[in-house]
């Protein structure tokens, strides 16, 4: 399926396959083919393959196999841009693994176009993913410190605590 460019071969596979191995290589080999560097051209005319390959391997983050989602983390980071906006919807998702693994992937992609949704879920309930998008928005660097330096005047204690501590890091890596 992969030397075809069968993105959606691939992705009935992330969703309906049992075997983890086989969901993992099927992540594996969507970001290939989907990713900036790809050397196939995917054969569905119906959808971008990004937009598709990307809804799918966030939809893994759901699963409970960690090898799986680490698959469908360095998948994501692979394609780059057309991963950030469905991940800042991911921020707002009710399950807090797919929360903090969108704010790891964020960070590691770099987008500045990610910054205000890592802001915002500086005060998320969960302190995981409190503590990642703080690390996220410390990896994307100079581009946060305006939107970080406003929320240190931020209702919410969290919120301003995080940024504090996110301008230092940024401030200590620019010495």
């Amino acid at each position: 399926m992969e030397r075809k460019g069968d993105i959606k071969g691939l992705t009935r596979l992330l969703k309906f396959e049992q075997d983890e191995s086989v969901r993992r290589e099927a992540a594996f080999a969507i970001g290939k083919i989907s990713g900036p560097n790809s050397k196939v051209e995917a054969h569905d005319e119906n959808l971008e393959p990004s937009k598709q390959s990307v809804d799918e391997l966030i939809y893994t983050l759901k699963s409970n196999d960690h090898e799986l989602q680490k698959q469908a983390t360095l998948q994501l980071v692979e394609i780059g841009d057309p991963s950030v906006k469905p991940l800042l919807k991911s921020l707002e998702d009710k399950n807090w693994k797919v929360r903090w693994y969108a704010s790891e992937i964020l960070g590691k992609i770099g987008d500045e176009k990610a910054v205000a949704g890592l802001i915002e879920t500086l005060g998320d309930e969960n302190s995981g993913v409190r503590s990642k998008s703080m690390v996220a928005l410390v990896e994307i660097g100079e581009p946060s410190v305006d939107l970080l330096t406003n929320a240190l005047s931020n209702d919410n204690w969290q919120i301003r605590r995080q940024a504090a501590e996110a301008l230092g890091v940024i401030g200590l890596k620019n010495l």
